[in-house]
C-alpha cells in the first residue's frame, strides 16, 4: 500500500482564478460606465429639445406680439446700432417694453403693469429699426455649453416696410 503525504488544503485563490475575476470586474465595470454615458448624453440631449422648444415658443410669441404691434416707440429712428430694449404700442394701443432682467427676457406691459417672462436663460437681446416699419432682434440663451441665438425682422400689422 501507497501512501502519499497529507496535502495541506489552503484557503485562497490561484494566481489564474484572481486573474480571471480582475477580467470579469474590468469588463463588467466598462460595460456599466459606457451605459451611464449614454444615459447622460441621451439625458443631456433631451434637455437641450426642450430648452429649444421653450425658446421655440418665447420666439413666437415675440414675434406674435411684435407683428400685431401699432408702433415702434423705440428704437424710434433707422439706425446700425442696437439697443438692449424695444417699446411698441400692442394692437390695445398699450405700451410695451421687452428687455432683459435679471431674471430673463422679460415682456412688460406698462399701461396693466403686468410683466410676462419669455425666456429665463437668456443672456442678451438687441433690437434696431432697419427701415421706416422694420425692425430686427435679436435673442441669445446659453445653457452651460449650448448657445443659441435667433435673430427675425418683421413689420407690424397693416404697414409695409
Amino acid at each position: 500500500m501507497i501512501h502519499s503525504a497529507p496535502h495541506h488544503l489552503r484557503g485562497g485563490f490561484t494566481l489564474v482564478e484572481l486573474i480571471v475575476v480582475i477580467g470579469l470586474f474590468v469588463l463588467i465595470s466598462t460595460f456599466f460606465l459606457r451605459g451611464l454615458q449614454w444615459v447622460r448624453h441621451g439625458a443631456s440631449t433631451n434637455e437641450k429639445g426642450m430648452l429649444l422648444a421653450r425658446f421655440k415658443n418665447a420666439s413666437v410669441l415675440l414675434g406674435r406680439e411684435l407683428s400685431c404691434a401699432a408702433a415702434f416707440l423705440y428704437p424710434n429712428r433707422v439706425t446700425q446700432e442696437s439697443h438692449p430694449i424695444l417699446v411698441f404700442k400692442n394692437a390695445g394701443n398699450e405700451v410695451v417694453a421687452v428687455f432683459l432682467a435679471p431674471s430673463g427676457l422679460v415682456m412688460y406691459n406698462y399701461n396693466t403693469d403686468v410683466v410676462k417672462p419669455l425666456f429665463p436663460l437668456t443672456t442678451a437681446f438687441h433690437a434696431r429699426l432697419i427701415q421706416e416699419n422694420l425692425i430686427e432682434y435679436e435673442v441669445m440663451f446659453q445653457k452651460d455649453q449650448a448657445k443659441f441665438s435667433f435673430r427675425n425682422r418683421l413689420t407690424p400689422l397693416n404697414s409695409l416696410p
